[in-house]
């Protein structure tokens, strides 16, 4: 029913069953109390839709939030509701992170708990992405002016401030740095304080921490003003650097519901893991192989370095040369 009092309406959001008397001290209202089944069809845009609410919502609120548009793929669904304090608190988040137990993951509630979190931290994930891919762009035009200036003839890379576009990618690979080395030191003081350092030290800090050093080490290079004429340190560091943005940036496709592309890109991340493992067990046969074959080879005008690449490119690569493996 449609409470009259402007009062009654913000006091009892849901509204509720009124009983009029013909004296108005008898008149009594009985509000509903929980949100019950405001909708039987909605746009799935996983397995489930989930989004942090108040205390008691509105119908109106849980239509727009939990049931997005797309009536042409629209399914049956069943509303619940998790009354937990602080369900998307850090422990709670954690826990699901990092537990052993992968049916938990399985299950509507984590799936939810997920969803949530995830969709409060949107905001800051384009924020993240946004910078990076500026970064990676800024990286490639300071590659693409080495090459440029290289074929014009110039030994090495010079930075004048006179060029608007080297300070402008320059300047936006830093601000990128100091922001990627803010937030590192907030991740970890949040790790140490929680007793986690355990779970800090991965695979994914690792390629942070080497992809800041690669950066800051590079802007440094670039500005210094005795530029070393050699440039083999300065392509080094720009290979180093654009490699790690890169990665980093596709990285971000895991959380991306579009096209669904993060169901597909963590079957590739996992394989890769994977693949580590096969890599390292494989690189003692290559050096093996090279051990035997330096110890054989009768050349001396060969080097182990050279040896070493002819090993590689037949175990890796399924490339050789007949003539020099059988002379």
């Amino acid at each position: 029913m449609e409470v009259p009092d402007a009062e009654l309406k913000q006091n009892i959001p849901l509204g509720g069953f009124a009983y009029e008397f013909s004296d108005p001290a008898w008149n009594t209202i009985f509000p509903i109390q929980e949100v019950g089944e405001v909708l039987r069809m909605a746009n799935l845009s996983w397995d489930v839709n989930a989004h942090a609410l108040a205390r008691k919502p509105g119908g109106d609120v849980v239509e727009r939030y939990v049931a997005p548009p797309g009536e042409h793929r629209a399914a049956p669904v069943t509303i619940k509701r998790i009354t937990a304090p602080d369900v998307l608190h850090p422990v709670m988040l954690h826990a699901l992170a990092f537990t052993p137990r992968e049916d938990v993951l399985r299950t509507a509630v984590a799936q939810a708990i997920s969803l949530a979190a995830f969709n409060c931290a949107w905001p800051f994930y384009v924020q993240q992405f946004t910078f990076d891919l500026l970064s990676a762009v800024a990286l490639f035009y300071i590659a693409w002016q080495v090459h440029w200036q290289i074929g014009k003839g110039e030994a090495y890379w010079s930075f004048e401030l006179i060029n608007a576009w080297a300070v402008s990618e320059v300047a936006v690979g830093a601000i990128v740095l100091l922001k990627n080395v803010h937030d590192e030191i907030r991740k970890f003081i949040g790790f140490w304080r929680c007793g986690w350092m355990h779970e800090y030290m991965n695979m994914n800090t690792f390629k942070n921490l080497g992809s800041m050093a690669a950066i800051a080490a590079l802007l440094v290079l670039l500005v210094v003003p005795n530029t070393p004429e050699d440039q083999g340190y300065l392509r080094t560091l720009l290979a180093a650097a654009g490699f790690f943005k890169w990665v980093k940036i596709v990285t971000y496709l895991r959380g991306l519901q579009t096209l669904r592309l993060g169901q597909k890109f963590l079957p590739i991340h996992y394989t890769l893991q994977e693949g580590v493992s096969f890599l390292a067990v494989m690189v003692f046969f290559i050096l093996a192989a090279w051990h035997a074959l330096y110890a054989l080879y009768p050349e001396e005008e060969v080097s182990w370095i050279g040896l070493f690449r002819q090993t590689y490119e037949l175990g890796f690569l399924g490339e050789f040369a007949a003539d020099n493996l059988l002379s």
